[in-house]
């Protein structure tokens, strides 16, 4: 919440990595702020890292497109 409240970070795509059980509470509070939540014992080291890096590559390109 604090950071969409800051016009200069209002736009800066936030992704949630968390080894914890993510109730459905937690995804309704989280909702419209953040763009993607990665639990991490659903992913191996490789596949988290392969994630991660297609994600920077998308809001990177995003980021890029706006401008």
């Amino acid at each position: 919440e604090e950071l969409r409240r800051s016009g200069r970070w209002s736009k800066l795509p936030v992704v949630v990595i968390t080894a914890k059980d993510i109730t459905a509470e937690d995804r309704q509070r989280l909702s419209g702020y953040v763009e993607k939540i990665i639990q991490k014992g659903s992913y191996s080291t490789e596949s988290l890292m392969s994630e991660l890096r297609a994600l920077v590559t998308t809001f990177s390109g995003a980021e890029r497109a706006q401008k």
